[in-house]
């Protein structure tokens, strides 16, 4: 039997749930969701910020499973509830355990995951490296992992498949897997700037510096002002300003990293 106060506390959660979803008619919510479902919706988005009203919620099994997911990444305790682990797909698996590794216990879909899903995981939580069907990793995958994790490089036979992308992506922040990358000759201008402006060390095997336009100076200059030494830079500059037809830089602050 519930007291007043919390029949009048769930009438005015309904009255909230209704006329949200009347609004949500010409929304995104509108759309995806109506009746119990909407309600569900609206109690899972609800309890995310306000967990102290579950014993309020009669709404659980309308709470579908990409809204579980949201739920569970900030309330973990209300696992309990869940009766829609089956639904979760392996991408949302893979973003929950990134934050609850503890409800691993509940994922029996370890062997669908694709090589995208491993490494938004493994990135965050190495500790699952045993579950892993390394095989599945792309080039584009190993890049993204071992940005974060290069303990697991000894397990990566897809080097040939990163791209210039990938390895200007990578090589910033573990310079030392140089020695794998064959691509070098496919950076463009943009993939250099990302790398020099982080491992200067590697200006040597940059083939685009005459084709570096003054935003690229402008980019690099301000991290690693002493490329300015490079292949009369101040002459470029100034061809560069000709030829621009909007003027956004100044070009006496780039100047200025010259000297």
């Amino acid at each position: 039997m519930k007291s007043s106060c919390e029949k009048s506390a769930q009438d005015e959660m309904a009255t909230s749930i209704g006329s949200h979803n009347e609004l949500a008619g010409a929304r995104d919510i509108g759309v995806k969701y109506s009746g119990p479902a909407a309600a569900g919706f609206l109690w899972a988005r609800k309890l995310r910020d306000e967990p102290n009203l579950a014993n309020l919620c009669d709404k659980w099994a309308y709470i579908s499973a990409s809204e579980w997911q949201s739920l569970l990444i900030s309330q973990p305790h209300f696992a309990e509830k869940c009766d829609k682990w089956s639904e979760f797909s392996c991408q949302e698996w893979a973003c929950l355990l990134r934050q609850q590794p503890q409800l691993a216990i509940k994922c029996d879909k370890w062997k669908e995951f694709k090589g995208c899903d491993w490494w938004l995981l493994l990135e965050a939580q190495p500790r699952f490296a045993d579950k892993c069907s390394w095989e599945k990793l792309r080039g584009s995958d190993w890049a993204a992992l071992l940005f974060s994790q290069p303990q697991f490089a000894d397990r990566c036979d897809k080097w040939d498949e990163l791209n210039a992308r990938c390895w200007a992506h990578l090589l910033p922040a573990q310079p030392q897997f140089a020695n794998k990358c064959d691509r070098w000759d496919e950076f463009d201008i943009q993939d250099w700037v990302e790398l020099l402006s982080r491992q200067p060390q590697f200006a040597d095997k940059c083939n685009l510096w005459d084709a570096f336009d003054m935003f690229a100076w402008q980019s690099l200059l301000h991290e690693q002002p002493q490329f300015a030494e490079r292949s009369e830079l101040k002459k470029r500059l100034r061809e560069c300003e000709e030829k621009s037809s909007q003027n956004m830089w100044n070009l006496n602050e780039l100047e200025a990293l010259c000297k």
